[in-house]
């Protein structure tokens, strides 16, 4: 990470957006980092965009007092994730923070489609907040498929955490169609998955990172991951994507909002660059 790293905040000022605010803050505070608080305006008319903009500055002016971080707003229209990718590219932001939301309008950019395209075309890692947070991240599990994609997931992730507990774990499935019997399939299956952890372990790019270890667990990881994180108190799920699919496509389908219904925790997604 950069001495001080920009992070931005997509916050449409409601209160649900608050726990996304909270954790860029506290992000900013760990990492020495500077904040960048993006407000998408809704489209009408003049008068309307004015009021908007003036109630809008006023909500940020209340929010950030008091602040001990550098903070920088920036209100913006257009369609929000398009906006939001845009800018963090020109500011060469590290991180994207932004929070579920759960009605139609423009805070409804966190699900759906637009958390796709957030994921597919920004270059930054994209952090979903779910949680209040209660403090610096404790414990955090990286899925991964042994992918360029999931690589990439992990060294993002130890970058910007390079402090805390991980749990690097790849689930493969046993179930698969066999002409050998049952035993034999899981037998099979799980040489296979020993062989690939092993060849991810080996890769040049983890040399001069922090010792790993992949916990290899039998089952289906739609279902696998969130008992996982309930089980191991984990309080941010880091997964990585391209814009063909990447794990989070694998794992639930095409859409991140199901993986994001389904993951109790926050969840860091790190796309492939040039993918």
């Amino acid at each position: 990470m950069p001495v001080q790293p920009t992070i931005l905040i997509a916050s449409d000022l409601s209160a649900r957006s608050d726990r996304a605010f909270d954790r860029s803050v506290q992000l900013a505070t760990q990492l020495n980092g500077a904040l960048l608080l993006v407000h998408v305006l809704d489209k009408g008319h003049a008068e309307e965009a004015s009021y908007a903009a003036t109630r809008a500055n006023a909500v940020i002016a209340k929010l950030t007092a008091g602040l001990s971080i550098p903070v920088e707003a920036q209100l913006a229209d257009g369609r929000a994730p398009e906006v939001i990718a845009s800018i963090a590219g020109d500011r060469r932001c590290d991180l994207i923070v932004v929070g579920p939301a759960r009605h139609n309008g423009v805070g409804d950019f966190i699900l759906g489609t637009a958390v796709d395209y957030l994921v597919r075309r920004a270059n930054e890692p994209v952090l979903i907040v779910k949680d209040r947070p209660q403090g610096p991240y404790q414990r955090i599990l990286v899925a991964t498929d042994f992918s360029d994609c999931s690589l990439q997931a992990l060294l993002a992730a130890t970058r910007i955490f390079p402090d805390t507990r991980f749990d690097l774990v790849h689930i493969y499935d046993g179930g698969f169609p066999s002409r050998l019997d049952p035993a034999e399939t899981l037998v099979f299956a799980r040489s296979e998955a020993e062989r690939e952890s092993a060849r991810f372990l080996a890769r040049p790019e983890l040399t001069h990172a922090q010792p790993f270890q992949v916990e290899l667990i039998e089952g289906r990881a739609g279902e696998m991951l969130p008992m996982l994180i309930a089980e191991r108190n984990i309080d941010l799920l880091v997964l990585g994507s391209h814009g063909n699919g990447g794990f989070i496509h694998a794992l639930i389908g095409s859409r991140a909002s199901e993986l994001l219904e389904a993951a109790p925790c926050d969840v860091l997604m790190v796309r492939t660059a040039g993918k």
